[in-house]
């Protein structure tokens, strides 16, 4: 055994020398992931593909070096550092902080600057400047190492973890699904239900990016938070016989779409994805073309086939003469759609329109306030017009932020008459009638309706007690 003690000591000194051996990189400087930061935040750039850094994971956002940043000649100093996470390329972040003020400045990196970095040795090359906006707004700004979310029989919600550089209630997604964050001293702890999950996955392995809107974007991905992967074990699928019962909506533009009620009502909610359904509708001119459609279930509602509609002026559905099944669109769910023939006309025109991803809040509660805001997350926003819960009263009081925000007051009393309930948008549509966008979830409405039906009591005892007066006195 003593022999080889000093053969065991020459190979731990050779892997020690070995380990410490400084490795000489170049780093190729990419762009800004996001051209702006909020009073305090960080600044990302990417860099290009390395394979020096291919098992190296870094998602402390530990400050190694400094660099500056400058505005009309005045130059501050920032703290800059390297991330890296699993199976993604090493990002360079600067941590902005309060005491810079806001304007347009330049980021700026000395090529001849020799960085140590644990065993590295770092240079950069490539462009070394790049402009960003400082705003004097609070803008989220979170990080976070990878994380998985691994689905359980009898577990109703999932954690997820991020590191808070920034965080001022803002709302947080994974995908398009709402987290039900709170903040704990650094850390944002969020929750994700599992009838969230199950209305959204269909694989047994997807990865979903985390997202966030604030002053200036919306449904941004975080840069330094990595997809985080869903994965579900052993799930046994139910077949659900879908059968097209009617048309319910039949009037689209380029972006908007139609939609038929289906007999399924005991599932529970799902939306699938578009690009993995399609239904053939016959055309006057153009013949026949294939139109993207997605199966969508929503509280109080049957389940939905919602639909593209390829062609131009007059569309039908195609006869299904053959059961269609539909095995990938979600993780629970077999999707088999049955032979029917529904010959009902859909007027389609192809002009710019809009398309609604989600909105929040997805509940107006007027118990308390006469007045609420809706925001509509959508594509092209500026065409949507008319938007309206109830056509019998006035359209919303809307406007559009950006470039996919359109924000609309909701008074109580364009619910007068109505009870609570679930109430789908509409939208002006190219016939000046209006149109539903049952792409996106109906909003859960909560009217006061107590306080009516008491003070209606109230009303007829009073009426009931003058009766009594009058008739004893004569």
């Amino acid at each position: 055994m003593s022999r080889l003690n000093p053969l065991i000591l020459i190979v731990c000194c050779f892997l020690l020398v070995n380990n410490l051996q400084e490795i000489e990189v170049t780093v190729g400087l990419g762009r800004l992931y996001e051209e702006h930061t909020g009073k305090k935040g960080t600044i990302v750039v990417t860099t290009d593909y390395n394979s020096a850094f291919d098992n190296f994971v870094d998602t402390s956002k530990t400050p190694i070096f400094k660099t500056s940043v400058s505005n009309e000649g005045k130059n501050y100093d920032v703290d800059c550092g390297f991330y890296k996470t699993e199976e993604e390329n090493l990002y360079i972040f600067c941590n902005i902080e309060e005491d810079i003020p806001s304007g347009n400045y330049i980021l700026s990196f000395n090529e001849s600057q020799v960085i140590g970095y644990e065993n590295y040795k770092i240079t950069f090359s490539g462009n070394n400047n790049f402009q960003f906006t400082k705003y004097d707004k609070d803008i989220v700004d979170l990080y976070s190492g990878k994380q998985n979310i691994t689905v359980e029989e009898g577990k109703d919600s999932y954690e997820l973890k991020f590191k808070i550089s920034s965080y001022n209630q803002e709302k947080i997604m994974l995908y398009y699904a709402f987290l039900d964050c709170s903040q704990k001293n650094e850390e944002l702890i969020c929750l994700i239900t599992r009838k969230q999950l199950d209305s959204m996955v269909r694989e047994n392995e997807l990865e979903f990016k985390v997202m966030y809107n604030s002053y200036i974007t919306y449904s941004k991905q975080f840069p330094l938070i990595p997809t985080v992967k869903v994965i579900y074990n052993n799930v046994q699928k139910t077949d659900v016989f879908v059968l097209l019962t009617k048309l319910i909506e039949n009037t689209s533009e380029s972006s908007t779409t139609i939609a038929y009620e289906t007999n399924v009502t005991n599932i529970d909610n799902v939306q699938t994805d578009y690009k993995y359904f399609s239904l053939d509708f016959n055309n006057n001119d153009s013949g026949t073309k294939a139109g993207q459609c997605s199966f969508r279930k929503y509280d109080d509602t049957p389940l939905l086939v919602v639909c593209f509609v390829p062609g131009e002026g007059t569309n039908w559905l195609k006869e299904i003469t053959e059961e269609q099944i539909f095995d990938n669109l979600n993780i629970k769910y077999r999707f088999r759609l049955q032979p029917v023939n529904i010959e009902d006309k859909i007027d389609a025109k192809k002009i710019s329109s809009t398309f609604i991803y989600y909105f929040y809040p997805p509940e107006l509660d007027f118990t308390k306030d006469d007045s609420l805001i809706i925001e509509y997350n959508m594509k092209s926003p500026t065409h949507s017009t008319g938007i309206t819960f109830n056509e019998n009263k006035p359209d919303l009081d809307c406007r559009t932020l950006g470039e996919e925000i359109k924000r609309c007051t909701v008074p109580k009393s364009h619910f007068e008459g109505k009870k609570s309930g679930y109430y789908f948008t509409m939208h002006k549509n190219h016939l000046d009638g209006k149109s539903f966008n049952y792409e996106a979830a109906p909003v859960k409405v909560i009217l006061d309706e107590g306080s009516h039906s008491k003070g209606n009591i109230i009303i007829s005892l009073s009426l009931y007690y003058w009766l009594l007066l009058i008739l004893i006195m004569i």
